[in-house]
């Protein structure tokens, strides 16, 4: 316990650390770089920093001697995280430990177009992907002036659900689309068939919360246009 006007002394015991490193590549051999690394050691719940690719892909860092799992915390476009995201190896009592090299997957961008019922074109709909677990609804784009949009990478033949909206307009269902390179996927927004949440965020004491960032969710149930199908981030 520390006192006031007293000094503790505190012995902080310091573990030796060793040098491991490694490389981030293609399929075909060629380094990734900025590619965020992180591990972690046996019997730990934690999963600290360990560095950054570099141009040719290398990295570098320093752990205590264990058990290890290194895993890609995060990928630049268009690569993707392995799908078996963890590398097992033990760090010895030395600085020549080499980690498995890390082998990741070029993504496929997929195309496509928001229109409305017209077939005109819709610019600024925020299009977003559902996951395959909940109906929950991830942004990852607005449409531009020709209402296009390219979502991030994804992995080619996997199957994602779409949805789109601007103001009232939405899909009336989503729209299972297989990811592939050669294909654009239509969304077609409906007038009306979206729903107005309106609400107020006030802290404890009843005063309004200034400048707050709101994350809105459709909740466990499907979406469909007798749910509300809000999405994204809301200023």
């Amino acid at each position: 316990m520390l006192t006031a006007g007293e000094t503790t002394r505190l012995t902080v015991p310091l573990q030796r650390c060793y040098r491991v490193s490694g490389r981030v590549l293609t399929a075909a051999g060629a380094g990734v770089p900025d590619v965020a690394l992180s591990y972690r050691l046996e019997g730990d719940n934690f999963w600290p920093f360990a560095d950054v690719s570099d141009a040719d892909g290398s990295f570098a860092f320093h752990a205590p001697p264990a058990e290890m799992r290194l895993t890609v915390w995060d990928a630049p476009q268009p690569y993707l995280r392995p799908q078996a995201n963890e590398a097992t190896f033990t760090v010895e009592a030395h600085d020549r430990n080499r980690a498995p090299d890390l082998v990741l997957a070029t993504g496929v961008r997929q195309r496509g177009r928001v229109v409305d019922q017209r077939g005109r074109a819709v610019a600024g709909a925020s299009v977003a992907t559902l996951t395959a677990q909940r109906d929950y609804a991830d942004v990852v784009g607005l449409s531009d002036q020709a209402g296009e949009f390219m979502l991030p990478a994804l992995r080619g033949g996997d199957t994602v659900r779409l949805i789109a909206r601007k103001g009232d307009a939405v899909t009336a269902a989503p729209v299972w689309v297989k990811v592939a390179e050669d294909q654009e996927v239509a969304l077609v927004l409906q007038k009306g068939a979206g729903r107005c949440v309106k609400g107020r965020l006030t802290l404890d004491d009843g005063r309004p919360v200034p400048a707050p960032w709101l994350r809105i969710e459709n909740g466990y149930g499907p979406l469909s246009s007798a749910a509300p199908t809000l999405i994204g981030w809301i200023p």
